[in-house]
């Protein structure tokens, strides 16, 4: 997103799933702003959904140390069971969310198949008030908050919500 560098400008781009929160250094998600900017129309509309992984009391780091089963599919070819087990830890001061996932494939009862990936930060969540300056730094005006992937306003315990910001 930083390098973004496409012929041509947009009336709107739409940064899906939360994906913007993959940009982990801060010059990095600047620099990526400015490239949404630039590849705007005047008038055009950049919008994007934030999620703020941890909502706490403390600033201390959260490791959850329990692995969770996230996910279970079956393969077509042989019916063996594919199994994603995942656990995060959560530095609160940096904002960053570092994973571990384990992946497993089960036949007849038996784990016949893992492997592990981590990545170390994966990724980075902003209040509303940094996703609003993010926009605000970049040159973009208009900006408001909505709830979720709807229109409504924000609300106070939305741990959801895109910002929409436009291109004067």
């Amino acid at each position: 997103m930083e390098s973004l560098a496409l012929p041509r400008r947009y009336r709107t781009i739409v940064v899906p799933s939360s994906s913007f929160q993959l940009v982990i250094d801060p010059g990095d998600a600047n620099r990526a702003m400015a490239r949404f900017f630039a590849h705007l129309e005047p008038g055009g509309l950049l919008v994007m959904p934030f999620m703020i992984l941890w909502v706490g009391e403390t600033n201390e780091p959260i490791v959850r140390e329990d692995w969770q089963a996230s996910r279970d599919r079956i393969r077509p070819e042989d019916g063996a069971t594919v199994r994603r087990w995942s656990r995060s830890t959560f530095d609160l001061a940096q904002q960053l969310e570092h994973t571990e996932d384990r992946y497993e494939v089960i036949r007849d009862g038996a784990v016949i198949a893992s492997e592990s990936h981590s990545r170390s930060p994966a990724t980075r969540w902003y209040t509303r008030e940094q996703a609003v300056e993010l926009y605000h730094a970049a040159g973009f005006t208009a900006i408001r908050l909505v709830s979720g992937f709807t229109l409504d306003l924000v609300k106070p315990e939305d741990t959801l919500f895109c910002v929409l910001g436009t291109r004067p």
